[in-house]
């Protein structure tokens, strides 16, 4: 008989129980390799690099459509909430890709600007 790991009598390969330990090595050792590439992938993000998300914020009386208020850079919706909120206004909050500014109390996209 052969020993493990070494040519078999008939000189055609390795012996069976040498396979299944090879085999089962190279399997162990690649069960780390998942969790090691997921632990060094960066973690995923709501915005991708090179597009931001914008805000504004406009509040608005109840019943009335002309803004009280506009607030340029605004992160969320509960960030508009906060500042409408003691004012007992209603919030209008605008997201998108390019910045925001304040034109007369409402928000306008610097991309794409109100024409006259």
């Amino acid at each position: 008989r052969s020993s493990e790991g070494t040519m078999s009598e008939r000189g055609n390969g390795i012996t069976r129980r040498a396979f299944v330990r090879r085999t089962a090595v190279v399997g162990g050792s690649l069960l780390w390799i998942a969790p090691a590439i997921q632990t060094l992938a960066p973690a995923a993000r709501a915005h991708t690099v090179g597009t931001p998300a914008f805000g504004c914020c406009m509040c608005l009386a109840p019943g009335n459509l002309n803004p009280a208020q506009c607030y340029a850079n605004v992160a969320t919706q509960a960030d508009c909430d906060a500042l409408c909120a003691p004012a007992n206004l209603i919030t209008d909050f605008h997201a998108g890709p390019s910045p925001f500014s304040c034109v007369g109390k409402r928000c306008v996209s610097t991309e794409h600007p109100a024409g006259p």
